[in-house]
């Protein structure tokens, strides 16, 4: 390298600093991102076209713009870029931290203890605390009971008490190479809506986060989202994410709870083995709840039983921008939909597929005769994809309530803000019919209210049929 070339990649590594230094503040990853999904993403250019919600949308943009240009934190601010991506109604897209170890050799004790002395380690707070009586304090309250002690099965164990209304700390309760007995590693707030707001101390073990923010709803002794565990609480027995029973001498039951790819030959040979049972018999009542999808080959051999006429095929546009189809080149798309988004006029929508199948024709079933979908806010993505092929049926009765609101727009693409804090994950396409469902789910036919036995009710509404 000559020494001219030397100089200006030196001098442009500097400016490159000094901008990236001047970007890391909240405002500034505030701005890009809202530029970022305004270019890029395909819900926004939806929720453009309706004047009401364009209208609410920049006023909300506009106190969101004030508050992040008063926030200090870095940290803090993901709170407010996650109420920006609530503005969009599309559930793929999002925000998520960018989290990472700070560079600390965990094998050297001396690397530890440097550590343990900076500013910002010595900044949380440490309480101090008789352990044996706070944990025999902590035993006995109920699971439903966000109080106790919880571990994540491996070196982390603290305890959740009260620490004034409505408010909790989380006390660490066993020392390890970074924590010490009485540390508070989190803060926690209960919300009007039964939820928890928690802060997550991650500077103390090490990442490159001070502070997380959180809300979180525990479920009967688990913070399932941090994986901790209350201490005492079973671990869940290895159930199967499909099932198959005999209910009565007219009613099967098909219970499937994942689309995951990874599932397909194992969902396949499951199929197969119930097949000739599933059309024995008139009744069928398919369980698709807590479903949160994966790949709809993972539910094409289920149609058989559904189908009546033939299925419209919903299709779906692509929003051409500069950055998507930089993404669609990276990652290694069909070259076909390249040059079309590249001959395209830029901003615009086009078809994902050229000639595209508007219709599903397939061999139906006589038996079963009718099927009681049953569908809870849980149920998401592809497995609504098969919901709205079961709407078309003239056999299928939907039971439950709205599911998740996740099938309106996909093929997710994730860019790195300028700081490195955070990624964007924003979608890149819209099904036309299904957009419409994004955010506030499929409302089922009848609905039914989480006390209920579901599956009671689906038979006592197939019987009536």
């Amino acid at each position: 390298m000559n020494t001219k070339f030397l100089g200006f990649a030196i001098l442009f590594s500097l400016i490159c600093l000094k901008v990236s230094a001047q970007e890391c503040d909240c405002l500034s990853q505030f701005l890009y991102i809202k530029n970022y999904i305004e270019n890029n993403n395909p819900a926004f250019q939806s929720l453009k076209s309706n004047y009401e919600e364009y209208e609410n949308y920049r006023k909300q943009v506009k106190v969101l713009t004030d508050l992040t240009g008063k926030e200090k934190s870095i940290d803090r601010c993901a709170i407010y870029l996650e109420d920006y991506f609530l503005l969009l109604k599309d559930n793929h897209s999002g925000i998520d931290l960018n989290i990472s170890r700070l560079p600390i050799d965990l094998n050297s004790q001396r690397s530890i203890d440097d550590f343990k002395q900076t500013k910002n380690y010595q900044s949380f707070e440490k309480v101090r605390i008789d352990t044996t009586a706070f944990a025999a304090k902590l035993k006995s309250r109920p699971i439903n009971d966000i109080e106790g002690i919880y571990t994540n099965g491996g070196s982390l164990y603290f305890g959740i008490i009260k620490s004034k209304r409505d408010s909790y700390k989380g006390i660490v309760l066993r020392k390890t190479s970074l924590l010490d007995v009485g540390h508070v590693l989190m803060d926690i707030k209960r919300k009007d809506d039964n939820t928890f707001a928690f802060t997550l101390h991650y500077g103390l073990l090490a990442f490159n986060f001070q502070n997380i923010y959180m809300k979180i709803k525990p479920d009967r002794g688990r913070i399932t989202e941090l994986g901790f565990t209350k201490v005492g609480v079973e671990e869940a027995e290895d159930v199967k994410p499909y099932e198959f029973r005999l209910l009565d001498s007219a009613t099967n039951y098909l219970r499937i709870s994942s689309f995951s790819i990874s599932l397909k030959q194992e969902l396949e040979l499951f199929y197969q083995s119930v097949d000739s049972s599933v059309q024995e018999k008139p009744y069928l009542i398919l369980d698709l709840r807590d479903n949160g999808g994966g790949a709809e080959e993972c539910y094409i051999y289920l149609l058989k039983y559904l189908y009546t006429k033939p299925f419209a095929v919903d299709l779906a546009d692509v929003w051409v921008s500069p950055d998507n189809i930089r993404k669609y080149e990276s990652e290694g798309h069909p070259e076909e939909l390249i040059e079309r988004m590249k001959n395209a006029t830029p901003f615009t929508f086009i078809p994902l597929t050229q000639n595209a199948v508007t219709s599903l024709e397939i061999n139906g079933t006589r038996y079963p005769e009718k099927i009681a979908l049953i569908f809870n806010k849980k149920t998401a993505s592809s497995a609504e994809g098969m919901i709205i092929y079961a709407m078309q049926s003239d056999k299928v009765i939907t039971l439950g309530e709205n599911s998740g609101g996740y099938l309106g727009y996909g093929n997710v693409k994730s860019e790195t803000t300028p700081c490195g804090k955070y990624i964007i994950s924003s979608t890149t396409t819209r099904y036309l019919e299904k957009s419409k469902f994004e955010f506030t789910g499929i409302t089922p036919q009848i609905k039914l209210k989480e006390e209920q036995d579901w599956v009671k009710s689906a038979i006592t509404v197939l019987q009536k049929q």
